[in-house]
């Protein structure tokens, strides 16, 4: 075939190519102005590095990472940077992962703004913290006590044995 076959072609049905031509330009038209252009906003992410203890330990890392997003320290980074909402929010902004091999536990943050990211990945770093020290403090404080009535209770039989 050659170009004049295709143009008596074209000539024949020339209606089926103009509404081809149309409804392509029109379709193109609409996509391109009329059709809202969906944007979303950037997501930030900072990470928080927390490094365990060297050495043998009873540090479980991935109970810490599951204590991370826990109410009580979600509570705690709510007052911390002075939220008013539900901390469970916050809690869900949050990622965590624990290496164990590295002895690692990574905190992630994610929000729409990059400074509230890095405050919000910091803060439940350090309320974490506080929250674990806090915990072997009172179990600390509950094993002293243990041993002083222990204690009494050896004092008191010396006595009787005296």
């Amino acid at each position: 075939m050659d170009v004049a076959d295709y143009l008596r072609i074209i000539r024949g049905r020339w209606l089926i190519v103009a509404a081809a031509v149309l409804v392509s330009v029109s379709a193109a038209w609409l996509t391109s102005t009329v059709a809202p252009i969906a944007t979303s906003s950037p997501t930030y992410t900072a990470t928080a590095l927390l490094v365990g203890p060297s050495g043998p330990s009873s540090l479980n890392l991935s109970t810490v990472a599951a204590l991370a997003t826990i109410e009580p320290v979600a509570e705690r980074v709510a007052d911390d940077l002075g939220f008013e909402g539900d901390p469970r929010l916050l809690a869900d902004t949050i990622y965590v992962t624990a290496d164990p091999l590295a002895g690692t536990l990574a905190i992630r943050a994610t929000s729409s703004r990059p400074r509230e990211a890095e405050r919000l990945a910091d803060s439940f770093a350090r309320e974490l913290i506080g929250y674990l020290a806090d915990r072997n403090a009172e179990a600390a404080t509950a094993q002293i006590e243990a041993l002083r009535v222990q204690l009494e209770q050896l004092d008191a039989e010396i006595a009787e044995l005296d």
